[in-house]
């Protein structure tokens, strides 16, 4: 596998030469050109971000994939998937990002590489069978745990409140504080779970039926437990279209890509993520990343933490940029600093 420091890699395709279209495929045509005229129209709103508070969400190292996510690993038996959704895991897990991972495959105990995680065997879930109600426990859990956090959260900030101006404490805070008989708070980190589903293909999880409840947390993950929590999930399949649900798959914020000779597969990827470029570069980049190494593959960040990441890799460490566009999927540049 590749090391973790950012490196430049050699390849025989010049990234400089390819040709970047706002268009699929690059089209001629002879029709007469079109005048628009523009005109700016008074009394009506601009298109302008309106102003919010910021939400808390969790921390993760600055070169990595912002979260709470949502992410597929693509990949034949033996590619590696399982190993570099586990490296990454570990990665966020180690930097502080992940407080707890939930498991769910039924081929666990055959899967030695899991161990690096010291999930906790309580979260591991390996009846394939009873899948949906697997997802409906851990759900149960993570909003369990955002619930006990808030909890002593709110708890932590009466009790300061106490300390500091015992004047303006409210009846009902008195009577929480007195409950607690005035304990000093438990220190607790924010809970942010990572749920990583393996070997689950052709089972109720990934069933297009409108009652699929692992559907309805992919959409609403970043929402589980309220405001400020949520979770990321990691799925590992080997057929792209057929493994993932294309309601799912439209939003996915990290695509892992290994090694394929179907290229219906990677016209079908091209068609539903990575269209900003024309096929042709799309290819060029994929055998890029993955044409060194069999356990090599290519990764697609819609939504990079920072422009000059790019939206393309090879594994986890090195980044694809099509000549000075590194952020593709993004029209116009954050004018942030």
């Amino acid at each position: 596998m590749s090391s973790s420091n950012e490196t430049t890699n050699s390849s025989n395709v010049d990234l400089s030469s390819i040709h970047v279209s706002k268009k699929a495929r690059t089209t001629t045509s002879n029709a007469e050109p079109i005048n628009i005229s523009v005109r700016k129209i008074s009394g009506v709103p601009s298109n302008i971000a309106i102003p919010v508070r910021k939400v808390i969400v969790p921390k993760f190292p600055p070169n990595l994939f912002k979260l709470n996510t949502l992410a597929a690993f693509f990949g034949p038996r033996g590619s590696g998937k399982t190993n570099g959704a586990v490296l990454l895991a570990k990665e966020y897990i180690d930097y502080g990002s992940f407080t707890r991972v939930f498991i769910l495959s039924p081929t666990y105990a055959s899967n030695p590489v899991f161990e690096v995680l010291n999930v906790a065997p309580e979260d591991v879930y390996t009846d394939i069978a009873n899948v949906l109600q697997s997802i409906d426990a851990v759900v149960a859990k993570v909003e369990a745990d955002a619930l006990r956090y808030q909890s002593e959260l709110d708890y932590a900030h009466m009790y300061v409140k106490w300390m500091q101006t015992p004047d303006k404490i409210l009846p009902a805070e008195l009577i929480r504080l007195e409950r607690e008989a005035f304990r000093e708070p438990i220190p607790m980190k924010r809970p942010y779970p990572l749920i990583l589903i393996d070997d689950c293909s052709h089972s109720q999880i990934y069933s297009t039926s409108r009652t699929n409840s692992f559907i309805n947390l992919c959409l609403r993950h970043r929402h589980i437990g309220g405001e400020g929590y949520g979770c990321s999930i990691f799925m590992l399949v080997q057929n792209f279209k057929s493994g993932v649900p294309k309601v799912i798959r439209q939003n996915l914020q990290q695509f892992f890509i290994w090694r394929t000779a179907d290229k219906g597969q990677l016209e079908a990827m091209w068609e539903e993520f990575a269209n900003a470029v024309d096929f042709d570069t799309f290819e060029k980049i994929f055998h890029m990343a993955v044409d060194d190494d069999p356990h090599d593959f290519l990764t697609v960040d819609i939504n990079p933490a920072r422009d000059e990441l790019g939206n393309f890799r090879k594994n986890f460490d090195t980044t694809l940029t099509l000549g000075e566009n590194s952020n593709i999927f993004r029209r116009k540049k954050s004018t942030k600093k």
